[in-house]
């Protein structure tokens, strides 16, 4: 579906965009919006920057069929609400609360650019709640000159317009072209919408600024201290976070392995969806395949 004007209201969103697997679960005042289905050892999807939960369809499917996978919107993004100031350590917070509330003792996280970023720093803080964990494409090694807060200082006349009257289809389409590899073709029109609408929902944009305007303070320095199984997934093409991470997280995390796609950019589970739900599986339950 497209609308007719960029912006569309969280009603508007919310019928568009829930479905039989849906639910809403308050936590710190925040209202997150996530979604289960699977039976089976719990997996939990955590998706990127300016995304939310629907970036995953691709390989839920198929990863269904031997986990309870549960994935969420970030505070902030898709459905979920969010409040002022809230930072990378505040959703590690929100996670743990999360889970606890989902009554999940241990779970296997995996987390793509952003999300990878927060669930590896929920390992960090939370390593008994953890079983394994996958990093895709994730962040927290960043290059300084191309800090979020640098980009937002340079166009934040653009960014404000952009606030008030949504982002046009063609510049999500351009964005977006930008973060797969070579291939294009991946990006579907279904894809293109669906991604379009979501970031387009009153007050999201204005959470991607707050979001990218705070102070990046990774814990780098306590990636040793992740012992949890790891696997690490990476596209060859990545111009978001370049294969270098990729290669720096698997050297920083001992008990770690990697997987890179050739050809493949910044979002494997859009762009290669079977073999990235193939890995993940292999790596969670290796005895099943």
């Amino acid at each position: 579906m497209i609308f007719k004007k960029h912006l569309i209201s969280r009603e508007q969103a919310k019928d568009f965009f829930t479905n039989s697997y849906s639910h809403f679960i308050e936590i710190d005042g925040m209202n997150i919006h996530y979604r289960i289905e699977g039976e089976g050892e719990p997996l939990l999807l955590i998706h990127g920057f300016g995304a939310s939960l629907h970036n995953w369809d691709p390989v839920v499917p198929q990863l269904s069929k031997k986990h309870k996978v549960i994935r969420l919107d970030i505070p902030g993004f898709g459905l979920s609400s969010t409040k002022e100031g809230i930072a990378i350590p505040d959703i590690v917070k929100v996670l743990n609360i999360f889970v606890e509330k989902l009554s999940l003792e241990k779970v296997s996280i995996a987390g793509s650019s952003m999300g990878g970023w927060i669930a590896w720093e929920f390992a960090v803080a939370f390593p008994g709640t953890v079983d394994k964990l996958i990093l895709m494409n994730a962040a927290g090694f960043f290059d300084e000159t191309k800090a979020p807060t640098q980009i937002i200082a340079q166009k934040e006349r653009l960014i404000n317009f952009l606030i008030k009257r949504g982002v046009p289809r063609f510049a999500v389409k351009r964005i977006l072209k930008n973060a797969v590899g070579g291939d294009k073709s991946v990006l579907k029109k279904d894809y293109l919408n669906q991604f379009y609408n979501l970031v387009n929902i009153d007050g999201n944009l204005k959470n991607i600024k707050q979001y990218a305007m705070e102070e990046i303070n990774p814990t780098i320095d306590r990636l040793s201290s992740i012992e949890n199984k790891t696997l690490i997934l990476w596209g060859s093409e990545d111009k978001v976070m370049p294969l270098k991470y990729g290669k720096q997280f698997n050297k920083e995390i001992e008990n770690s392995d990697i997987i890179v796609y050739k050809g493949v950019g910044h979002i494997p589970m859009v762009e290669v969806p079977n073999k990235v739900a193939n890995d993940i599986q292999s790596f969670l339950t290796p005895s099943l395949n």
